[in-house]
């Protein structure tokens, strides 16, 4: 009975964790007097902040989220941002990580293309990096999901730097809450007492 009760609290907590579907936001920090990120910090949008986005594959066989502010009312400082990600030789972009990217749509053809723009504001010349998590590919080729982490660098310099993440209808596993941890192993040393406590009496 004892057992039953603790796999029935393990087991609800693990499903409490199971696969989120459809995550979508924008997020990013950006270095003091960056331009493009104009230095915030924090900064996140989302369906549930009123933007929306729309994903479809660019030129190089790589993809294009624009995100826009639903609001309009919004300021011209705040309302819309481009990101563009593309792989070498114009491959569809699959998992992994793109090092030693340029600026879409002039990178080199053996290079990655990475641009993050918005708001009128934007770079001639930047070099970065980026990790593609997931990306799923309808029938036609359309983009259902996609999941990016990158790293910009305006104008190539080390400090004008632009960090963050792109999610599109992702799914993610949480990581196991330390509450679940905490849980998991009480239940254990109890299963353990109950089981074998007699042999150190």
């Amino acid at each position: 009975m004892r057992s039953l009760l603790c796999s029935i609290v393990i087991g609800s907590l693990l499903l409490s964790a199971k696969l989120e579907a459809g995550i979508t936001y924008f997020s990013f920090d950006s270095a003091p007097l960056e331009m493009v990120g104009q230095s915030r910090t924090d900064y996140y949008v989302s369906p549930d902040t009123d933007w929306s986005f729309s994903v479809s594959r660019n030129f190089a066989n790589g993809i294009t989220v624009d995100i826009r502010s639903n609001d309009p009312e919004a300021p011209w400082t705040n309302y819309y941002w481009r990101l563009s990600f593309a792989a070498p030789l114009a491959e569809p972009l699959t998992p992994g990580i793109y090092e030693n990217a340029t600026r879409y749509p002039f990178q080199e053809t053996a290079e990655p293309g990475l641009a993050v723009s918005g708001n009128h504001r934007g770079y001639s010349r930047v070099s970065g990096f980026f990790e593609i998590f997931e990306v799923v590919y309808g029938l036609s080729g359309e983009v259902l999901s996609f999941s990016a982490d990158f790293t910009q660098y305006g104008d190539k310099s080390p400090d004008a730097w632009l960090v963050g993440e792109i999610r599109y209808n992702a799914t993610m596993i949480p990581e196991p809450t330390s509450v679940l941890l905490v849980l998991c192993g009480v239940c254990a040393a109890f299963m353990y007492r109950h089981r074998f406590g007699s042999t150190y009496r």
